[in-house]
């Protein structure tokens, strides 16, 4: 019995599971800032994605007191854990349509 390895097509699904993580964390990025509660927009104009799109930083004070409910704009439930399980349905999405 013989086993071989398609080297091109493996090849090429490497290349498309390492585009994953950083379609993933920008689509993040645009879902995390548009559940950001908003009132004048400070909070969504200093929510960015950095270090290597690794990242989404929410880069003003009360952005603790936002994700833990304190707004009660989107029904309290903060942007954190919204945003961390939309990427694992993102995450699941993709490598699911791997071949």
């Amino acid at each position: 019995m013989k086993i071989t390895v398609n080297a091109k097509q493996f090849d090429q699904l490497m290349v498309e599971l390492e585009r994953i993580p950083d379609e993933v964390m920008t689509s993040a990025d645009t879902f995390f800032t548009r559940i950001t509660p908003k009132d004048k927009g400070n909070a969504r104009r200093n929510t960015n994605l950095i270090k290597n799109k690794t990242e989404i930083f929410a880069d003003y004070a009360y952005a603790e007191r936002l994700d833990t409910g304190w707004s009660k704009q989107f029904g309290g439930k903060g942007m954190t854990n919204p945003t961390i399980a939309y990427i694992e349905r993102q995450i699941d999405k993709k490598v699911g349509r791997l071949k």
